[in-house]
């Protein structure tokens, strides 16, 4: 009996939902919300889709021959923002002169050869550890495109700090401690500052 009434007074709102302009006002209100709805479940997508390091960066490396690159690879993205943007380039120089981008207080390349052009893919997974003036230990690892940075806002490194890297069970630390946590700075193709050239693997 209890059902009969249920159905029979479903099937009269159905019926007075899709009859009166109420009814039919109710129908509009329900759909913009669900359209509203969708739209933020799509603006959140977009938002955990977008950020910097984005999968789809690969796309903005091209293949080229070794003798180019000893990685076979080419940033080829411009100034494209990205982790993996400008490989060998001077991240934080150029973030602060264009006041664009992330503030690095540390930033680098890591290569297999000494003196790799810029724009040329790094080497990705190698462990970056450093030890500031007062004993407290950062470590970074590069990205696909051999990079690897520390932002201002994620802790302040004491100097003079001493620098190792790590790669597949070897090691090798740099021989003096250093004052300059840009390491672009000294490490560029043919080196500056005293350094031979590109940061390279153990």
């Amino acid at each position: 009996m209890r059902l009969a009434v249920f159905k029979r007074n479903t099937a009269i709102a159905v019926v007075w939902l899709n009859s009166t302009a109420a009814g039919m006002m109710l129908q509009s209100m329900a759909a913009r919300a669900m359209m509203f709805l969708f739209g933020l479940l799509a603006l959140g997508a977009t938002a955990l889709g977008c950020g910097e390091g984005d999968e789809d960066d690969d796309e903005y490396f091209t293949n080229v021959g070794t003798a180019e690159c000893a990685s076979g690879r080419k940033w080829t993205g411009g100034n494209e923002e990205s982790e993996l943007m400008r490989p060998g380039g001077n991240c934080i120089v150029c973030h602060r002169q264009e006041d664009e981008g992330p503030d690095y207080q540390v930033a680098g390349t890591v290569y297999d050869s000494v003196n790799a052009a810029d724009d040329c893919a790094g080497v990705a997974d190698a462990e970056i550890t450093i030890t500031d003036a007062n004993g407290v230990v950062t470590t970074l690892r590069s990205n696909e495109a051999g990079n690897f940075f520390l932002r201002t806002n994620q802790g302040a490194i004491a100097v003079p700090y001493t620098a190792s890297l790590s790669y597949r069970g070897d090691t090798r630390a740099m021989q003096d401690p250093q004052t300059d946590l840009n390491c672009a700075n000294c490490h560029t193709t043919t080196g500056a500052n005293a350094a031979p050239g590109r940061i390279v693997l153990p």
